[in-house]
């Protein structure tokens, strides 16, 4: 084999390596980007400023959904208001998604609020409202 076919057929080999790994990375990129929806229940609540009384939960019933598209992630964190009795809920899009493909785990931040969640491979949840609260719950996958 001459040394120039043997250039051409190294260089062959290399495009179709770097074309297989781009492949994967497009796949796996698309893989998680999937839209997911989870609806999760605050089962838990620790605060080093305050200490919740007993019904604390039951009184506010806290929930957070996270939305997540193509286009990004929003967290949805919504509570009852007993003195308006009315729901408040707080939109927050989400900067950045870490997908951890081995752990089974995910977690959200929004940098600006030094808000974080993370949703681990049972489907439980800490939450970190970035004031000093941290929430800890499950969620379930309502959407695929």
């Amino acid at each position: 084999m001459s040394a120039s076919r043997a250039r051409g057929a190294g260089l062959r080999v290399i495009l179709a390596a770097w074309s297989l790994a781009l492949s994967l990375l497009i796949v796996g990129g698309v893989v998680h980007a999937q839209a997911a929806t989870y609806a999760c229940r605050v089962t838990d609540v620790w605060s080093p400023l305050v200490i919740p009384e007993a019904d604390y939960l039951e009184r506010i019933r806290p929930t957070v959904r996270v939305e997540e598209s193509l286009q990004g992630a929003v967290v949805t964190r919504c509570a009852r208001d007993p003195a308006w009795k009315r729901v408040d809920c707080q939109r927050i899009e989400i900067d950045w998604v870490d997908v951890n493909a081995g752990a089974g785990s995910r977690k959200y931040y929004r940098f600006a609020e030094h808000y974080d969640l993370q949703i681990f491979f049972d489907r439980s949840f800490v939450e970190n409202d970035g004031r000093g609260v941290v929430y800890h719950g499950q969620c379930e996958r309502t959407e695929a």
